[in-house]
């Protein structure tokens, strides 16, 4: 089978994260320094993905505190909580998450099961 131009398919994913890829970009003057912990800020971004055609949006599950607090706010949302959230405000964008092992058993109704499908 070739692939020709009509049978190719593009998937694009947003990587969310909570502040910006730059661990600096909580610092320009239009950057919220507190969107880290605002759902809305989640919700937005996914409504954005969406409306831009894109599949998917993703969250990465990871410790709570990271690096140097002053270099990058620290605390965050758990991901599936936001893409829960997320969930109830799209129609047509796919959900993606890591979910750490490090605190919970991996075969644990907390990990291996929480996520579900509709």
């Amino acid at each position: 089978m070739t692939n020709t131009p009509e049978s190719r398919t593009l998937h694009l994913n947003a990587f969310l994260m909570p502040i910006g890829h730059h661990e600096a970009a909580w610092r320009l003057p239009e950057s919220d320094p507190n969107a880290n912990l605002d759902i809305g800020h989640y919700i937005s971004l996914a409504q954005t993905a969406e409306r831009g055609k894109f599949d998917s949006v993703f969250l990465a599950d990871s410790p709570v505190l990271m690096g140097v607090p002053e270099r990058r706010p620290s605390g965050k949302l758990e991901p599936t909580i936001i893409l829960t959230a997320i969930g109830a405000a799209t129609a047509k964008i796919g959900l993606i998450a890591t979910a750490s092992t490090s605190y919970n058993e991996p075969t644990t109704s907390l990990v291996a099961s929480r996520p579900s499908t509709s």
